[in-house]
This record gives C-alpha cells, sequence and structure tokens, in this order.
C-alpha cells in the first residue's frame, strides 16, 4: 500500500474530538494568531499546538475561533493555564487542552513562529474528522505531506 493511502486510511478511522479528553479553558484574546505567539519564550511543560491552530501554523487556510494543543496531563494543562492566566470553564472554552493518550503526539513535533506543532501527519490524522472546516484544513495538510514526501 502507498504511504499517502496508508495516511488516509489511518486518518478516516481516528476521531480525534471524540477519542480525546480535554480540559477546557477561556482566554481573553479573541485573536488566534496574538494567543499562538504568547507561548514564544514561555516555560512550561511540553505541549504541541493540533487542530486548527495547529494548521494555521503550518498550511493557513482556516482561522481557528479556538486553540487546541496537547498535554501529557491534567497537571500540564494547569500550569499552562497558569502562566498564560486563563480562566477554567466547564465547557466551550476557547483553550482545549488534549491529554495525550499516549507519547507519540509529540514525534516529530516542530516549532513554528515560536510555537511547537505537531507533525504533518498528526496533525492531518486529527484534522480529517474534526467538525466544522477541519477537512479542509487537512486538505492543506496534506498537500504540505505530499509536498515533504514528493510524491
Amino acid at each position: 500500500m502507498a504511504p499517502l493511502d496508508l495516511l488516509k486510511r489511518w486518518a478516516t478511522v481516528n476521531n480525534f474530538a471524540a477519542n480525546t479528553k480535554f480540559i477546557e479553558y477561556y482566554s481573553g484574546e479573541e485573536d488566534v494568531s496574538k494567543f499562538l505567539a504568547s507561548f514564544k519564550g514561555k516555560k512550561g511543560p511540553e505541549y504541541v499546538f493540533t487542530g486548527l491552530a495547529g494548521a494555521l501554523l503550518v498550511a493557513p487556510f482556516v482561522r481557528p475561533t479556538n486553540v487546541h494543543l496537547y498535554v501529557k496531563n491534567e497537571e500540564d494543562a494547569k500550569k499552562w493555564a497558569e502562566l498564560l492566566s486563563l480562566m477554567p470553564v466547564e465547557g466551550n472554552g476557547n483553550v482545549k487542552f488534549a491529554i495525550a493518550n499516549n507519547k507519540n503526539v509529540f514525534y516529530g513535533a516542530r516549532e513554528v513562529n515560536g510555537a511547537t506543532v505537531v507533525s504533518a501527519i498528526q496533525l492531518y490524522v486529527d484534522l480529517l474528522n474534526y467538525p466544522g472546516r477541519g477537512e479542509e484544513a487537512a486538505g492543506e495538510v496534506y498537500k504540505t505531506i505530499e509536498k515533504q514526501w514528493k510524491i
């Protein structure tokens, strides 16, 4: 099976929104780009942006209204919330910390404009079945993967 076909099959069966535990917070910063920039130079637990916020950094196409980022556990989410002065909320927060089910989501992470983002492969997998404009953003990330793999 060709690598891109395998990637598509994996992404098709993955459902980031349904299979991930989220801890939600609220940031008063409505501009997602400015919020992402607030991580630059901050020392905190390991994190990686994913979802539409990750796509904004890697393959800008869709303007997100919220931010998703993986952390290793709830304590790491709390530490980041303190560092960024985020307010805890029961639901509908604009900052959603995703608790990583395994450490593989951190593999291949890279820095983009001072923020750490999941690998393009993980980003594509997380976006493909994401509600709203996730599939569109996944398509743009897919194009970057094709270029990287020169297929």
